[in-house]
């Protein structure tokens, strides 16, 4: 799914962007909001996501002229709101939104709602949850390590692919089939974003000729940040609406062979101990 965020608030951003990536969502961040009413088809969102304390948009009208545009009336749309104006409030629900999120209350209150929520448009939406997979630039050279049990010393490589739940990385070192194949658990796996280090607990999903990918098991809050912020820079600063060049970079990005679909099996696993392990 493919969901736009306008929001003038970095926390509620943040909390949003890291609930909706490892949901599975790719988030669009909207600056000038006619950019909904131009986008093509094939480029457009499942849901729109609108921070309404933000002033500098008279989201009333904005949100009744969606739901007038015959391109865009059907597009769901979740408000995000702390507005003590009950007439504002209720002018917002009128025009139709699909949902309404009291920004007073703790994100960590409506958080089981805003998942529910995001369950309910997956089932209505022809686009399925996909995690967003990104490569680094040419210039970047990411490097990632491994510790093994089995070996006596720390394991280098390069990234090649990055999502929220998994990595690629081609080996600097030739390691034996025999030691590093698929499930082997890798007790520290580490990973350098703009020159800081974090790491967490993964496991081998598939080992090629020359690249490994491995799936993220148990890590922090500081860890499931940086690879959002990472991933998220790399969807909006390179994909804009009106470039289609930049557009083309990341839909090849997006579309690597290195990172395959996760087995579901798998998937349920890591959710079950990021729960543990937050």
């Amino acid at each position: 799914m493919k969901i736009g965020l306008f929001s003038s608030s970095s926390a509620l951003t943040e909390m949003l962007l890291i609930e909706l990536m490892y949901f599975g969502v790719t988030v669009k961040q909207l600056s000038d909001m006619e950019q909904v009413f131009e986008m093509p088809e094939d480029k457009f969102f499942d849901a729109l996501f609108i921070d309404a304390d933000d002033k500098s948009i008279n989201w009333v009208s904005y949100i009744h002229r969606l739901k007038e545009n015959p391109k865009t009336s059907t597009l769901p749309i979740i408000v995000f709101c702390a507005s003590k104006d009950k007439q504002y409030v209720n002018n917002l629900i009128a025009e139709g939104v699909n949902g309404f999120f009291d920004k007073s209350v703790s994100f960590q209150a409506y958080l089981p709602k805003l998942k529910g929520m995001l369950e309910t448009l997956e089932k209505e939406s022809a686009n399925k949850r996909k995690y967003v997979r990104v490569k680094p630039a040419e210039n970047e050279n990411i490097v990632v390590s491994i510790d093994i049990g089995a070996f006596q010393k720390t394991v280098r490589g390069k990234l090649t692919d990055l999502s929220v739940i998994a990595a690629a990385f081609c080996l600097e070192e030739n390691v034996p089939l025999i030691q590093l194949n698929d499930k082997t658990k890798i007790s520290n796996f580490q990973i350098t974003l703009e020159k800081k280090v974090y790491f967490c607990e993964a496991q081998v999903l598939r080992r090629g000729k020359e690249v490994v990918v491995v799936l993220f098991l148990k890590y922090n809050e500081k860890f499931k940040k940086a690879l959002v912020e990472f991933i998220y820079k790399k969807i909006n600063l390179t994909e804009s609406i009106h470039d289609n060049s930049s557009t083309e970079r990341s839909e090849e990005m997006n579309n690597t062979d290195s990172i395959q679909e996760i087995p579901d099996s798998l998937i349920e696993k890591e959710e079950e101990q990021e729960e543990i392990s937050i």
